[in-house]
């Protein structure tokens, strides 16, 4: 990747963009053809430069609340991202995971992929934040059991991060960082708050045509359980 880079002011109005910018700061309209809201209305609202989001059980249905760019092409590159992610919320009781914050990767439907696993899910499962990984050299993965990674499959997958306590109210500065690829090229480094949390080297990527792209925001593709609600400030989000 350039050393050109985005800065992202996560807001209901996110100015438009395109891969390629100068150094100066870019905002990006949330109805560019690049960037898509996964949202219901009353799930996400703008208090100054913060962006609170908030699921809950009425909500399921949609199962998330996620806005997506489009526009990210991250293969055999280097980039670093960095936000800040605020729980109001810590349910250390509850016994289903779901996900704050996702790199995907697009699936190569001319080869007949519908659907991809994130390369790297941030999730949160009993008050706790997790963080997988998952890659595949092939161009059409062999699944034989489910759709992500498996012993059985050619999608291969680690967890790089688990057990990292929550508290209510606390902010959490993420800084991901490494180079994307499918490749023994790969690597990743994740910093929780200037503490380096994780690092791992080797294939992290899918081998697909479009890809990776980000997607923040409240994924819960599980049951409610114990949870009713799960909101999240974010702040401060950049992409180099």
């Amino acid at each position: 990747m350039t050393k050109n880079y985005l800065i992202l002011f996560f807001t209901i109005f996110i100015f438009s963009c395109k891969t390629n910018v100068n150094t100066q700061n870019v905002p990006i309209n949330i109805n560019a053809k690049y960037w898509k809201k996964e949202c219901l209305n009353n799930t996400y609202k703008r208090d100054g430069n913060k962006f609170t989001i908030s699921l809950n059980d009425d909500y399921y249905k949609s199962k998330r609340c996620e806005f997506a760019s489009t526009d990210q092409n991250l293969l055999n590159n280097s980039f670093n991202i960095s936000f800040t992610v605020t729980p109001e919320v810590v349910n250390k009781q509850d016994k289903q995971w779901h996900s704050i914050f996702q790199v995907h990767s697009f699936p190569d439907l001319s080869l007949g992929e519908h659907w991809r696993c994130p390369i790297i899910s941030v999730e949160v499962n009993r008050g706790k934040f997790r963080i997988f990984n998952r890659w595949d050299d092939k161009q059409l993965s062999l699944l034989k059991r489910g759709t992500c990674a498996s012993s059985q499959n050619s999608i291969s997958g680690r967890l790089i991060l688990d057990d990292f306590d929550l508290e209510e109210g606390r902010k959490y500065q993420f800084n991901i960082s490494g180079y994307f690829s499918f490749s023994e090229k790969g690597f990743l480094k994740v910093s929780i708050n200037n503490i380096l949390q994780s690092e791992s080297y080797g294939p992290n990527a899918f081998n697909d045509k479009r890809g990776p792209y980000f997607k923040f925001g409240i994924y819960k593709p599980t049951t409610w359980s114990d949870a009713k609600k799960y909101t999240y400030v974010y702040e401060n989000i950049v992409v180099k």
